[in-house]
């Protein structure tokens, strides 16, 4: 009786084991959702973040993971700071300067 409880119980680990997956990080990056980044993973699997560079556009990053293993430095950002807007070509306007206020301390005597 014991024995084919220790059997049953090592199936039953053996099966949870298998079930449960390793879900790549670059894998989900690029799933867009309503112009969301969604990363999600089952509950049983584990999000890895195994290195690499990742630009977000600027979109929300929804990252959904019970559990999670980093293997390697991960780099998310939201914007490529590579990338810039064009320059505009000419000359800022300047604004109206305001005019000069002089500043003097007041001084109330004590009500006595």
């Amino acid at each position: 009786m014991r024995k084919a409880m220790l059997i049953g119980a090592s199936l039953a680990a053996m099966a949870t084991a298998a079930e449960t997956a390793d879900v790549r990080f670059a894998e989900r990056f690029g799933n867009l959702v309503d112009g969301e980044r969604l990363v999600e993973v089952a509950p049983d699997d584990t999000l890895v973040f195994d290195g690499g560079r990742f630009v977000a556009e600027g979109k929300l990053l929804l990252i959904i993971a019970d559990s999670i293993r980093v293997d390697a430095p991960t780099v998310i950002l939201s914007l490529d700071p590579e990338s810039a807007p064009p320059p505009v070509a000419g000359t800022a306007k300047i604004g109206a300067t305001g005019a000069i206020v002089e500043r003097r301390a007041i001084r109330t005597p004590f009500p006595g």
